[in-house]
């Protein structure tokens, strides 16, 4: 094995070494993001059911695509792509007389 050989196995072998870190790392706050999600659901589930929640309305989520224009870091105008994505809702209507959006 010649000297390039060995520096390029060591670089990749590195380059790989990060790239799953970087992963492990994404797949780990993604997990604790769902988490999060599901307590908050299982809390306000608790909450509904303490005080006599009904559903009184619901939204379809949407996504809407479109260009729009921005500035970039070195002062530029320039043209950008946007997806925007908005999740269904529910109106819950609970004895307090309030209406909460979940």
């Amino acid at each position: 094995m010649d000297f390039l050989s060995k520096i390029d196995s060591i670089f990749y072998s590195r380059y790989t070494a990060i790239l799953l870190l970087l992963c492990s790392i994404l797949l780990s706050l993604i997990s604790y993001q769902q988490h999060s999600e599901l307590i908050a659901l299982a809390e306000f589930l608790n909450f509904a059911v303490e005080h006599k929640c009904e559903i009184v309305s619901h939204k379809e989520g949407e996504n809407v695509s479109s260009f729009g224009h921005l500035v970039t870091p070195k002062g530029n105008l320039a043209t950008g792509f946007f997806i925007t994505t908005q999740p269904d809702v529910t109106g819950y209507r609970c004895d307090d007389g309030v209406i909460y959006y979940r």
